[in-house]
């Protein structure tokens, strides 16, 4: 009797630190328990959800509501690779049972990106795992991306593994401090580059010295980089369309000196893949890269690579007229006149 007892006691006192580490844990990281619940209310409602915008950050001036879909969601965030386009879609369709539209907003970079390898050029951390630990720890999927079954547990395990490993909490963080620095930063406007001389200069550091240093990066630590991600895309597609769901790919606009300072490398290898997918699979291809009717408006940009959110409604309207109008292709598309009012019989 007195081992059960024993046994009793030491499961009450494990499952009690469980809880109070815990509830420590959610107290000093909010940001994953606040998708996660954004997940849980989508999954709530899936017999309404119609449409899923994925990508990284360049597709949050995609908005379903500007797009005739009402009952559409965006799930762009800053920095997503296309392993976590993946991961996001085949957890989350199965249980999403209309939806029949996916658009993909996807960038120069997309297929040379891949978030879990990038590892910190002085001191050698993995500075950018924390993002698909997020994947992990929101979406309700038990199987990781291949290789990646370290940052699956990290992920899963939020918020007891962080990547500060708890230095918040450490650092004597509490509920008031970790509420009042969100909303600081919900408060703080962030800095704007729409410019013309603010856009170029913000345009050559971003291609040169960001993308470009981040992408050398992790093909350095992923030698197959870019066979693997073609292989991916092809295959989501091919789930997608044996789904007989309508897929779109989607290029926003981005300001001059992005465009001539980022790699033709990888401007070239965007375009092929892209090219491949069309003629294999006939999806739609929407390209605003280098958009004339927004190169000759700075003002629509908050920096080079991102619109401002007060012209989220400008693009949209645009990308819906291409949309229904079905202009596809890697042609880009200039402006509202450069869409025909009347299209050939392939739609093309």
């Amino acid at each position: 009797m007195k081992r059960v007892y024993k046994i009793l006691l030491f499961l009450s006192i494990t499952v009690f630190v469980f809880i109070t580490l815990f509830t420590i844990g959610r107290i000093n990281y909010p940001a994953y328990g606040i998708q996660k619940k954004r997940i849980k209310k989508i999954l709530a409602n899936k017999d309404q959800v119609r449409a899923l915008v994925v990508g990284a950050s360049h597709g949050i001036a995609i908005r379903p509501e500007y797009l005739g879909f009402e009952n559409g969601v965006n799930l762009c965030d800053g920095g997503t690779d296309l392993f976590e386009i993946d991961y996001k879609l085949r957890s989350l369709l199965p249980r999403l049972p209309n939806v029949d539209t996916i658009i993909i907003s996807i960038s120069y970079f997309s297929f040379s990106y891949d978030n879990a390898v990038y590892q910190h050029p002085k001191n050698g951390g993995h500075t950018r795992s924390e993002k698909r630990r997020e994947v992990y720890a929101t979406y309700p999927s038990f199987r990781w991306i291949k290789g990646d079954i370290g940052n699956f547990f990290a992920g899963k395990l939020y918020p007891l593994v962080t990547e500060d490993h708890w230095e918040k909490v450490f650092n004597h963080a509490s509920e008031l401090v970790a509420a009042v620095d969100i909303l600081r930063k919900q408060k703080t406007a962030p800095k704007l580059y729409n410019t013309p001389a603010a856009l170029d200069q913000h345009g050559r550091r971003r291609a040169k010295s960001e993308y470009a240093n981040h992408i050398h990066n992790m093909k350095k630590n992923h030698s197959e980089l870019e066979k693997h991600t073609n292989s991916l895309m092809n295959h989501l597609v091919r789930y997608l369309k044996e789904k007989d769901i309508r897929t779109i790919f989607v290029i926003s606009p981005f300001w001059r000196s992005y465009i001539d300072s980022f790699p033709d490398y990888y401007k070239d290898l965007l375009t092929d893949n892209l090219s491949f997918l069309i003629n294999t699979y006939d999806i739609e291809i929407y390209n605003f890269s280098e958009s004339a009717y927004f190169q000759n408006r700075p003002e629509l940009f908050h920096n080079s690579d991102h619109l401002h959110k007060n012209s989220y409604g400008i693009f949209c309207r645009l990308l819906k007229k291409a949309m229904d109008r079905r202009y596809s292709g890697l042609a880009v598309i200039h402006g509202f006149d450069s869409i025909p009012d009347e299209l050939s019989q392939n739609g093309k």
